[in-house]
């Protein structure tokens, strides 16, 4: 089930795998039954993050995963494979708030898990939208810049979740932790971006 998006190219890409999808929101119990039915693995990777409006981290990243987790037990999903968020940021904040408790719960349940725990996404992090501009010659450095991250693209933790999804488990709960080859400050991105 994809919220209000089989229209998009992507939806299409996904269908062209053998995917079937139709639209959904995770709060709203009639998508969540019709999601279920005859569905061996339920993935998701849908957060309100960056920009959170309308108490998004509440509705989608806490109480939305929740049900979401409720209605695949209730529908004896076998597999669930969950993209949370890295236990390496060690930072108290609503977001990982949410994303820990769905972790809690799925580790309390009946079905096959795998969680996987990306760093921060160097696509939002390392982008214009926040301040990062390399090519207009434009950054914002936060903190003095000098903390070191392990920045990670979000096209490969869709490839683990999508390979977590398609491959058999070999054990009840599994944890992914996922960055990228090395660890960056933003002033080390900002030499990366002057010397390319």
């Amino acid at each position: 089930v994809m919220r209000g998006r089989t229209a998009e190219s992507k939806a299409r890409g996904v269908a062209g795998a053998g995917v079937e999808s139709g639209d959904g929101d995770r709060g709203g119990t009639e998508a969540l039954d019709a999601a279920r039915r005859g569905v061996e693995t339920v993935a998701v990777t849908a957060t309100s993050m960056p920009y959170a409006l309308n108490d998004g981290i509440r509705r989608v990243d806490h109480e939305g995963t929740l049900a979401l987790i409720a209605a695949a037990e209730q529908a004896n999903v076998r597999n669930f494979v969950y993209v949370s968020h890295s236990a390496n940021v060690r930072h108290d904040s609503p977001f990982a708030n949410a994303k820990r408790a769905c972790e809690t719960r799925l580790r309390r349940g009946s079905m096959h898990t795998v969680i996987v725990r990306p760093c921060y996404f160097m696509e939002v992090w390392l982008a214009a939208r926040l301040g990062f501009d390399p090519l207009r010659r434009t950054v914002r450095i936060y903190s003095g810049g000098e903390s070191k991250v392990s920045y990670v693209s979000a096209s490969d933790v869709a490839k683990f979740a999508a390979f977590a999804a398609t491959t058999p488990p070999s054990t009840k709960h599994t944890i992914l932790e996922v960055g990228g080859p090395g660890a960056l400050s933003q002033l080390d991105a900002v030499d990366v971006f002057e010397r390319a």
